[in-house]
């Protein structure tokens, strides 16, 4: 814990050094404002009695009200101030760590994504990491500030009475546990989901969500998960309320606790002022000042809760800082690439999981078309993403040209592939932005545009340009899957690579628009490679060359024509998916009867 706050002290400094000083310097100065204006209160009142009573000069009297008018100006000021350089130091921690977290991210090896011990990590900065390091800082900051105005307090105290002292410093310990009982229970209410909770934002969420709902009125079962949402709508409705009632038994404890040492205060003072041990100043002074003194046993309380609770956003933060990066050699590939080769590769998610990828060995050439195949789970789109530098191999290694993957830079790396992935990204930007993703200097060339556009075979679809897609603006426009689809084949033409990859890029397409795309693929990609992935064996005809994965290896390789003579594994995948296409006989007949 204070291992941890001292690294987010240091963290919130790098990032803005004069708003972080100058908030601290200027938060003690207000705590230390606290036991000088008793003080001066004390002055004042002793110097009004004094000159009362023995009619002594006017200018005692008018010195101690200009310093402690001087005093409550001078608070109001540092309170402005302060305040003015806490709104800049949270503008300064959310563009820095913004930037930072942005920069880790471009980095961030994509094997941690599948790593579920960071999951949590990564789910946690994504909940206004910058507001919650900035609340971090402002609780340590007003922890040290209140111990500071506790001690001069206390010191204050311990000169009139010892006893005094000590019962104040008890009765403010007590009152500060019991305010933070309440509160940490509070802030577990509000900061973290029930099950129930967690159910009732699933309800909602799938009620309000376009696709689940078309099913669920196809089902008519919205009525029936509208009576689920009104009942775990009642359990957390309850559940908060439980949970308030037994905060607030807290807070009236430490209410009682509060009037009680008050009644204290008053008969110890009391007494005091008879007995001449405490001037009337110090008793007028210390009774004005109470209720600030005690409020600030809430703050501390609130301040507290808030540590304990932004503690673990701020470890999160530094675990995410922490993850392994990218790493190369950034040695540069002197011509066009010609060879990529799996040199012995295996690889597994996990040292406790089982291979997806064993023992593969095979080299691509540049100029040639390679159709990756084999059931499901077999490691196809694994193959890909280790050829995109997104994993690294267990062991063995891929080389482009000879040279190992691992020394070649993401930049470098990203002028050779260009990939459509099997869960590709859908932006809610105007066609145009997306087609040019990955060459948006270009993205006003709309000849290029049209023509990726023809390639991908989805012109008809995409018409206007300028057109938004999804829901962002009033004139905006959803889109099917298939031409959500067709849009990610469209942005890989454009790019313009030296290699094109295509995990499973016909998936939401109809038949006709995958043999259209796979045909203008073999006719226009000219000298250009091309490795794809598809479940739609006749597509793979097309391919120079047919690479079959089985078991997580490599088990055939050669054309169509090659691997239907083996008669193995190709070949009987190939025959069930043709019979299936194969109409049987009197088929016709028992349609046109019904």
């Amino acid at each position: 814990m204070l291992k941890n706050a001292h690294s987010s002290i240091s963290y919130v400094f790098r990032l803005a050094p004069l708003s972080a000083a100058l908030k601290t310097l200027l938060s003690l100065a207000l705590a230390i404002l606290v036991p000088v204006q008793i003080l001066v209160i004390e002055k004042l009142l002793n110097t009004v009695t004094e000159y009362i009573s023995a009619g002594g000069s006017i200018t005692g009297v008018i010195r101690s009200v200009a310093v402690l008018v001087l005093l409550f100006c001078l608070q109001a000021m540092i309170s402005h101030f302060r305040d003015c350089i806490s709104l800049s130091l949270k503008r300064k921690i959310d563009y820095e760590l913004s930037a930072q977290i942005i920069e880790k991210y471009r980095k961030v090896r994509y094997d941690v994504f599948e790593d579920s011990r960071f999951y949590d990590t990564i789910n946690r900065i994504s909940e206004e990491p910058s507001e919650r390091l900035y609340d971090f800082f402002h609780s340590i900051v007003t922890i040290v500030s209140f111990a500071v105005e506790l001690i001069c307090v206390m010191s204050i105290l311990m000169n009139l009475s010892v006893f005094f002292g000590i019962t104040y410093g008890i009765v403010l310990l007590i009152v500060s546990v019991l305010n933070f009982a309440a509160m940490n229970q509070m802030n577990d209410m509000l900061y973290s989901l029930s099950p129930s909770e967690r159910r009732l934002a699933y309800l909602e969420n799938i009620i309000s969500n376009k696709t689940s709902l078309y099913e669920l009125r196809v089902y008519q079962a919205v009525k029936n998960v509208l009576i689920r949402i009104k009942a775990e709508n009642d359990k957390v409705l309850s559940q908060r309320l439980k949970t308030t009632i037994s905060a607030q038994k807290f807070c009236f404890l430490a209410n009682i606790a509060t009037v009680a040492w008050i009644g204290v205060v008053f008969g110890f003072l009391i007494v005091s002022l008879k007995g001449g041990t405490a001037s009337a100043g110090i008793i007028v002074a210390l009774l004005s000042m109470i209720n600030r003194i005690l409020s600030s046993s809430e703050t501390l309380s609130y301040e507290v809760s808030n540590f304990f609770r932004n503690s673990y956003i701020t470890r999160c933060l530094f675990d995410f800082f922490a993850l392994k990066e990218e790493t190369s050699k950034d040695v540069v590939l002197e011509n066009d690439v010609h060879t990529i080769e799996f040199r012995n590769v295996y690889f597994r998610y996990s040292p406790e999981s089982n291979y997806v990828l064993e023992d593969i060995n095979i080299t691509f050439r540049s100029d040639e078309n390679i159709a990756l195949v084999g059931c499901n789970g077999a490691g196809k789109s694994t193959m890909i993403l280790l050829l995109c530098k997104l994993l690294e191999p267990t062991e063995g290694s891929i080389l482009i040209d000879g040279v190992p993957l691992c020394d070649i830079s993401r930049e470098q790396l990203a002028g050779i592939f260009t990939v459509v992935f099997q869960d590709y990204g859908k932006y809610f930007l105007t066609v145009r932005e997306n087609i040019a993703l990955g060459r948006i200097e270009a993205v006003n060339q709309d000849d290029e545009l049209i023509r990726a556009l023809n390639m991908a075979g989805a012109a008809s679809d995409f018409p206007d340009l300028s057109r938004n897609i999804g829901r962002l603006t009033s004139n905006g426009s959803d889109l099917s899957e298939g031409q959500w689809q067709k849009l990610a084949v469209a942005r890989a033409f454009f790019a313009r690579r030296k290699f094109f990859i295509f995990d499973e890029p016909t998936a939401s397409l109809d038949a006709q628009a995958e043999d259209n795309l796979y045909r203008n693929l073999k006719e226009k990609l000219d000298d250009k490679g091309c490795i794809f992935i598809s479940h739609r064996l006749p597509s793979a005809i097309m391919a120079d060359r047919i690479v079959v994965l089985n078991n997580h290896r490599t088990a055939e390789t050669g054309s169509h024509e090659e691997l239907l003579r083996k008669n193995g594994i190709y070949a009987e995948m190939y025959r069930a998916q043709a019979e299936a296409y194969v109409q049987r006989p009197g088929k016709e007949v028992e349609n046109e009867a019904d």
